[in-house]
């Protein structure tokens, strides 16, 4: 048996006085919010004991510098471009006050389909599935820091729940999502917890969607 911890990077700096997440950007590459590297560094002691073997993380620079600041002295880490978020295509950059509603109607519903995407974007079922080869790519007792969306994507993938409800699984900035692999290679899904900072930053993408469902 071993333990993969799927952490989701901090605030990123999406620019302005309020630093507030006005537009989509899954794939779009920005930095890691300056105020979030303490926040991250405690992160360090969480894994103090848990045995890890190995770090991971996706490509964007919002995890990058995420496991840069609670990366163990002397450790290296290897980056999965698999483990990148999910894509908006031709929604990415758009204001979200414009294109969260759109986004709810076709793809948060009991009847969309999970191959549905916008234009040059990516469905929720290919970035679940290729997030799972991200995971597939790590080995031993490990962290990888990810994005919210692939994260709680792949929980509904391993637990067999409809993608619509993958902002149901509590999933904030820092967050940590653990699996575990038994001997056969299946996964599990063990736990979603937020270790520091506030339960739900309220700006963040997903409070703002969930908002939007309720």
């Amino acid at each position: 048996m071993r333990r993969i911890y799927l952490v989701r990077h901090g605030l990123p700096d999406f620019g302005g006085p309020d630093n507030t997440p006005y537009y989509l950007g899954g794939g779009t590459d920005i930095d890691l919010h300056p105020s979030q590297l303490p926040e991250a560094a405690r992160l360090k002691h969480y894994f103090d004991d848990k045995g890890i073997e190995n770090y991971y993380t996706s490509p964007l620079k919002r995890a990058v510098q995420t496991l840069q600041a609670f990366l163990p002295e002397g450790k290296g880490y290897e980056v999965i471009e698999e483990a990148r978020e999910i894509s908006y295509g031709q929604w990415e950059g758009k204001p979200k006050a414009e294109y969260f509603p759109l986004y709810q109607k076709s793809y948060l519903t009991e009847n969309a389909p999970p191959q549905a995407f916008p234009k040059g974007g990516e469905s929720q079922d290919h970035a679940a599935r290729r997030f799972l080869k991200a995971v597939e790519k790590t080995e031993g007792n490990c962290v990888l820091v990810a994005h919210g969306a692939v994260i709680n994507l792949l929980a509904c993938l391993l637990k067999g729940t409809p993608y619509h409800h993958f902002l149901d699984g509590p999933n904030p900035y820092l967050g940590i999502t653990g699996l575990s692999q038994d001997d056969e290679g299946n996964y599990t899904v063990d736990f979603q917890e937020y270790v520091y900072g506030s339960e739900m930053i309220p700006d963040s993408t997903y409070y703002y969607l969930r908002k939007g469902k309720e």
